[in-house]
């Protein structure tokens, strides 16, 4: 009779359980004997992989039945890849955008990025050299006749497997660098873009009228109790707030008419996580500004366990980074594009570069916030954007609202 055979990949212990056909207890068998595994190891998880065909039994023990028995560690992303034979000649362009947009850019010439992506190259092919050495070796120690010619082949094993963890550092260690350096570097700005003083294509609404002193919003929200700073100080610190009243119902109308527009646009309706991984913050571009580097604008969510197994966690500063992160680690065929999503969710932000002049609900550490955000192809980019201009122009007229 044919077994179905699985096999368990425990963090500190490898154990193989064969399942055979007919067996009508052999979930029960399985689940206890991994359970038995995993007290006697101590270990937190395991991973259940298959490597046969599975017979009905075994399509019972699938891996989201797994996950609800024991608890599952935290998923990892794949490390995040740049095309760097395209950028590498782009470099001196590259280094250039970062200048005009006042962009922190990384502190290397072009000739030292090039000297540290010729070295990954070459570290690249040493590393798959070695690695087509080591099959090569292997099959060859399997095809041995005698004991003195597989200790012979044994030896040459172990000492390429040396020269390949060694080239292997080496290449971690140079991508680590070529990433950190292209993360810095910001996305490529529109040709149409100006370069200095910024231009007005056309304005729109009702004139604008006139703003007093005695008129700005915060005279306005106190004279009909619309915001309390002094309680959100009280309760959270500078610059957090209450709104109250009719303030409360405006944000709220606000959302929903902003969400109905984008809706009957297109736009698939989500409410995001206010909390992500920090990882996918940085794979955002999230690359604040401020001179005390990224801590200065995102809040980290401190873990209180030692050693933790979880991923570190920061508040989002926009409702892009969770919508963003919706599409990672998939693959969408260029025949399902556009994917048109519009995210509600709050924004947090710790404005460490705030002035004193920043009063009232300018620069606050939480808003609500509508984002519009869409996965195109590269063609496709351009028409999307105009799309969402237009729709932005829809909600500000509707509104009544002067912009340009």
């Amino acid at each position: 009779m044919q077994s179905r055979v699985w096999q368990t990949n425990c963090i500190s212990c490898c154990s193989r359980i064969s399942l055979k056909n007919g067996e009508h207890t052999s979930i029960t068998v399985l689940y206890k004997k991994l359970m038995h595994l995993l007290q006697v190891k101590r270990t937190p998880a395991f991973i259940l992989t298959r490597s046969l065909a599975v017979n009905k039994w075994g399509r019972l023990f699938s891996q989201s039945n797994v996950s609800e028995l024991l608890t599952a560690t935290p998923s990892e992303l794949l490390k995040p890849r740049f095309d760097y034979r395209k950028l590498v000649p782009e470099i001196p362009r590259m280094l250039e955008n970062a200048l005009r947009r006042n962009a922190p850019f990384p502190p290397v010439t072009p000739e030292v990025l090039l000297d540290i992506y010729n070295k990954y190259t070459d570290t690249t092919r040493t590393v798959n050299s070695r690695r087509h050495e080591q099959r090569s070796l292997g099959l060859k120690i399997h095809h041995a006749t005698n004991d003195l010619e597989k200790t012979k082949l044994r030896e040459e094993a172990k000492q390429l497997s040396l020269e390949l963890g060694e080239a292997k550092q080496d290449l971690d260690r140079l991508e680590e660098q070529l990433l950190s350096y292209f993360f810095m570097l910001p996305n490529d700005t529109h040709p149409s873009t100006p370069h200095r003083m910024p231009i007005t294509l056309s304005t729109h609404g009702p004139p604008p009228i006139q703003g007093t002193p005695s008129r700005d919003h915060l005279s306005i929200c106190r004279a009909f109790d619309l915001l309390d700073f002094e309680s959100g100080s009280l309760v959270t610190g500078s610059s957090w707030y209450y709104l109250l009243n009719e303030a409360t119902l405006l944000e709220t109308a606000l959302t929903q008419y902003a969400l109905s527009l984008a809706v009957d646009d297109g736009f698939t309706p989500v409410v995001t996580p206010d909390v992500v991984r920090a990882d996918i913050a940085t794979r955002c571009g999230f690359v604040p500004r401020e001179s005390r580097g990224a801590t200065s604008q995102m809040y980290h969510i401190t873990n209180q366990e030692p050693h933790s197994p979880h991923p570190e966690l920061v508040l989002a500063g926009t409702a892009e980074i969770p919508l963003a992160g919706m599409f990672v680690d998939k693959i969408h065929p260029s025949n399902q594009l556009p994917k048109k999503v519009v995210g509600i969710g709050h924004a947090f932000r710790s404005e460490a570069g705030a002035s004193a002049q920043s009063r009232g609900l300018y620069r606050v550490h939480q808003f609500t916030k509508v984002e519009l955000f869409a996965v195109t192809t590269q063609d496709q980019s351009q028409d999307i954007m105009e799309s969402m201009k237009n729709l932005q122009k829809k909600i500000l007229e509707g509104l009544g609202l002067s912009y340009r």
